[in-house]
């Protein structure tokens, strides 16, 4: 049973979130690398506000992401093995969760409209995809876009063909795994009629399209790779 200090830690996981997206965004930790600096340094580099930068840099030390000495600030061995450009270690990547920041804010106007309130971002990519290969892309598309889709790919495919699909593969009751069922919260706010899906679904994509299922493969990194072959020949219809 969830406590309630662990029901107010989730109501206030943002804010904790939320500085650390923000010094990642202004290049904080890059700005102070392996040396020790000021406020004044920092808001300088940074092209910030010197009483706003006091307050940020601060709440980061709080949360032990940053450390302070006699007013000034340094990286934790975190900081600079991950969140410094100069790292060979950085980590990229997450600049694209800043911008989902903006897509899952909508979630509550989401939920009355029952689509996304963000710029369209399907277009015409299911027309485009005339692979073997399909990664991280299923999540994007609604069922019958993701049927339109293996039909093309199985149209493509040599005769006994292979068809992988690898993406978030969701457990019967949708719950699990966790990663997953988050996604297709992203997926909500983020694509006209995207989700995740389960093994069941993709497999009646197959069978729709003339692909026999194969194998699953579940990896180490979250993702689940589902394996199909092209055995019969059905008309594909536009």
């Amino acid at each position: 049973m969830v406590t309630l200090n662990e029901l107010k830690d989730v109501f206030n996981a943002f804010r904790k979130s939320r500085i650390l997206l923000t010094a990642y965004e202004l290049d904080i930790f890059s700005i102070i690398g392996s040396g020790v600096k000021t406020v004044e340094q920092i808001a300088s580099a940074a092209k910030t506000d010197e009483r706003a930068t006091t307050i940020l840099l601060n709440a980061l030390c709080a949360v032990q992401l940053l450390v302070k000495k006699n007013n000034r600030f340094l990286n934790t061995e975190a900081g600079l093995k991950y969140l410094d450009k100069k790292s060979p270690e950085y980590i990229s990547g997450f600049h694209h969760t800043n911008n989902l920041w903006d897509s899952w804010s909508t979630l509550t106007e989401v939920m009355k409209t029952g689509s996304t309130l963000m710029q369209k971002r399907i277009g015409n990519r299911d027309e485009t995809w005339l692979e073997f290969f399909i990664s991280a892309i299923i999540h994007s598309f609604s069922n019958e876009q993701n049927l339109f889709l293996i039909k093309k790919c199985t149209k493509a495919l040599n005769k006994h063909g292979q068809l992988v699909i690898q993406d978030y593969i969701m457990d019967e009751d949708r719950t699990t795994p966790v990663p997953g069922a988050l996604f297709a919260v992203n997926m909500l706010v983020a694509t006209e009629s995207g989700n995740t899906y389960t093994e069941s679904e993709i497999r009646s994509w197959f069978d729709n399209a003339g692909i026999t299922f194969y194998k699953r493969i579940d990896t180490p990194f979250n993702m689940t790779q589902i394996i199909g072959r092209k055995i019969n020949t059905l008309p594909f219809a536009n």
